[in-house]
C-alpha cells in the first residue's frame, strides 16, 4: 500500500500530483540515501529512490529531503528492480518544514 499512513501525504509529495505508473522494460538500478538499519526497520526500505548515486548534499537539494527531518543520509542503498515491475514515477514536490507555527518551504 503506497499510502500506508492513510494521510495522502505520500500522494501530495508528488509535484502537481503528477504520478505515473510505469512498467519497466529492462532491469533498473535505483539508489537511496538514508540512515543505517533502514532495511531491518518495521517499514523496511523507503520508497523514494533516485536514478543515480548522489552525495548527501545532492540528495537534499535534488530529492527534497529536509535536514530538519533528522535523517543523516549517511548510508546509500542500491536495489535492482526486475524487468516487468510496475513502479511509480514522478517529480518530488517542494517539502514544507514547520517550526514554531510557521511554514518554511
Amino acid at each position: 500500500n503506497f499510502d500506508f499512513k492513510g494521510t495522502n501525504a505520500d500522494v501530495l509529495a508528488f509535484k502537481e500530483l503528477k504520478i505515473e505508473i510505469i512498467e519497466i522494460d529492462q532491469v533498473l538500478t535505483l539508489y537511496r540515501r538514508s540512515k543505517a538499519g533502514e532495511p531491518e526497520s518495521k517499514r523496511g526500505l523507503g520508497y523514494w529512490w533516485g536514478d543515480k548515486e548522489r552525495n548527501i548534499e545532492e540528495t537534499r537539494n535534488e530529492l527534497a529531503v529536509l535536514e530538519a527531518w533528522g535523517n543523516p543520509l549517511n548510508i546509500q542503498y542500491k536495489i535492482t528492480v526486475p524487468e516487468g515491475s510496475r513502479i511509480l514515477k514522478g517529480i518530488t514536490a517542494s517539502q514544507t518544514q514547520y517550526l514554531e507555527s510557521t511554514s518554511i518551504v
